[in-house]
């Protein structure tokens, strides 16, 4: 078969859920849908590892028998070494289909290295941790992150980690991936190493590694290596990676022992990147991890796709004058979730089915699905591995044409069931509550509004309108009434698509 030469760099996050050491599962090949992953033949793309049996990222199969790998610097190092939500770059080649290709080189650098310099804090949910690393801060999920040699609440303040994801629009680093270190934090001693933008340099030793609007502070004032720097020298604008030591856990600068070229060329083809959209003016001005794109000519997957800030996609076209010119835009992620018990699946399709309230709901899946397996830890788990009766942590969007789309599937021990998605109908006399064709009883339910102070069952009929993105719980075991409701924040409501004038 023929196949197109490419690079492919792979950047932060969003990607998903995982829970685990080292590798995880390999997704489907085909959905029923028609959608295959992956953008055969092109020159660049980004996003994460999202299955092993060979190496998925973006929707292809990478074949690795012969590859080269090089983690963390280590070039003496192989596939085994690799993770579920790792950022890495691939090169090789991708063939015809689209969903199937050669590594030759593969490389993992974490986003962020280092001691964590702040108390964890855990949202009211239980579900997300936040701290600082390296002046940055970081949200780790449990729905959202791979862990390694640790776990969710596993972590405490001084700990060394590297963390691996995207930077949304405010600076925080949404980690895909996140490692715990067995070693300590030593002063002026450990390395540290983090990502960034430079900004603030006067051409003197210090400048800010910026990643929107938090940054570090670096000094290159000692023995520092630059390596693939334009003129050999760094300049404002430049995406680098650095690498130094600190004074103490908990300080806010870097003495850098090396500063490398980590950015795309001005002019570039065939780029794909897969991120989290920051700086949104419109459709035409906004950015994916970091880089500039103008979407005005893009086809948009699915068709009904809105890009907002903070939403997860990934942009293809070419790069001209720093600019990526998107010839196509596709959705990574979606608002929708359901957690509930099986009761169908069909493989060779690649479709689930989960019963859930008084009906069931059916979601497709691709090979940029992202599966992991927190049950049994099945090697390489994916849809052909789903049986009736497995409970799953789903997260998906909505096509055009309807269908749901799995961007994320966890097996998980039995919990409640969970279902959040936008309100078809909301019937106050009747205490009924419409979620994707779904009913649900509101009868005695807790209602809880987005900031997740109480509310009563009359306040939330009256404000509650369709479209609405509200989340229901029914406790196990499940009996068909929601034992809380609570309205969830809609990223897309705050901002809508915007053509040129």
């Amino acid at each position: 078969m023929e196949t197109k030469r490419f690079t492919i760099a792979l950047f932060f996050a969003s990607i998903l859920a995982f829970s685990g050491c080292g590798g995880g599962g390999g997704g489907s090949t085909t959905s029923s849908t028609g959608t295959t992953g992956g953008i055969g033949g092109t020159g660049v793309s980004s996003g994460t590892i999202t299955g092993f049996g060979s190496v998925f990222v973006n929707g292809v199969e990478f074949e690795t028998a012969d590859s080269s790998f090089a983690i963390d610097d280590d070039s003496n190092t192989s596939e085994d070494n690799l993770s579920i939500g790792m950022v890495v770059k691939v090169e090789g080649s991708v063939n015809d289909d689209g969903v199937s290709g050669t590594s030759t080189l593969l490389t993992y650098d974490a986003s962020l290295k280092g001691p964590i310099s702040s108390v964890l804090t855990t949202n009211a949910d239980l579900t997300e941790v936040s701290f600082t690393l390296l002046n940055t801060p970081v949200i780790i999920s449990s729905a959202d992150t791979s862990f390694s040699n640790t776990t969710l609440n596993g972590l405490l303040q001084g700990d060394m980690v590297e963390a691996s994801g995207f930077y949304d629009s405010n600076g925080i680093l949404r980690a895909t991936y996140l490692e715990k270190k067995n070693t300590a934090f030593v002063a002026n001693s450990t390395l540290v190493e983090a990502k960034g933008t430079v900004a603030s340099y006067n051409g003197s030793n210090q400048f800010a590694l910026s990643n929107g609007s938090s940054s570090v502070q670096v000094n290159i004032s000692g023995s520092t290596e630059l390596t693939d720097l334009p003129n050999n020298r760094v300049a404002n604008g430049l995406y680098v990676k650095v690498k130094g030591t600190m004074t103490a856990f908990n300080a806010v600068a870097i003495a850098a022992t090396g500063v490398q070229n980590e950015g795309y060329d001005s002019d570039q083809e065939d780029v794909s990147i897969q991120g989290l959209v920051t700086n949104y003016v419109s459709i035409s001005s906004f950015k994916v991890a970091g880089v500039s794109v103008n979407g005005a000519n893009a086809e948009l997957e699915p068709s009904n796709l809105t890009i907002v800030e903070g939403s997860s996609v990934e942009a293809e076209g070419n790069i001209v004058n720093g600019v990526l010119i998107a010839s196509k835009v596709q959705a990574r992620d979606g608002s929708i979730e359901a957690q509930a018990n099986v009761s169908a699946v069909d493989a060779a399709n690649g479709t689930f089915t989960l019963s859930i309230g008084d009906g069931t709901l059916t979601f497709y899946t691709d090979t940029q699905t992202r599966f992991e397996d927190n049950v049994s830890d099945t090697a390489g788990f994916g849809v052909s591995d789903i049986t009736n009766g497995d409970y799953l942590d789903v997260e998906a969007f909505e096509d055009a044409s309807g269908h749901l789309i799995a961007s994320r599937v966890q097996r998980e021990s039995q919990d409640d069931d969970r279902l959040k998605g936008p309100v078809d109908t909301a019937v106050e006399g009747t205490n009924t509550l419409t979620i994707l064709g779904i009913s649900f009883s509101t009868a005695g339910s807790d209602f809880q509004n987005t900031d997740d102070s109480g509310s009563t069952s009359a306040g939330f009929y009256a404000a509650v309108q369709v479209g609405d993105l509200v989340r229901v719980t029914d406790n196990n075991p499940a009996n068909g009434v929601a034992d809380e409701v609570e309205f969830e924040l809609e990223d897309e409501a705050e901002n809508d698509n915007e053509s040129d004038d």
